[in-house]
């Protein structure tokens, strides 16, 4: 293999490894809006979150995820097609 085609190669590794680090983050970002963070008291109750504000910390960060989602996969596909060798 060649020093450009190499290089090539390298440059979609690495767009691939930051697309599939930014999807992750993004889920992981929601499930800590829609968990909330550790429980303090595990068996207490009178903490917990009702469903609607469970559900409007995940609304309030949709965008935030969806950004992170898209701009992940575009980056895998961006990789993919970088580090295809050339015909």
């Amino acid at each position: 293999m060649s020093g450009p085609a190499r290089r090539r190669r390298v440059v979609g590794r690495v767009c691939i490894g930051l697309g599939v680090l930014a999807v992750l983050v993004g889920v992981l970002r929601m499930n800590a809006r829609a968990l909330g963070g550790p429980p303090q008291h595990t068996r207490d109750f009178s903490q917990r979150r009702t469903d609607r504000q469970v559900r409007s910390a995940v609304h309030e960060g949709f965008p935030e995820f969806l950004v992170c989602a898209l701009g992940g996969f575009g980056l895998i596909v961006f990789g993919a097609y970088r580090s295809k060798s050339p015909s």
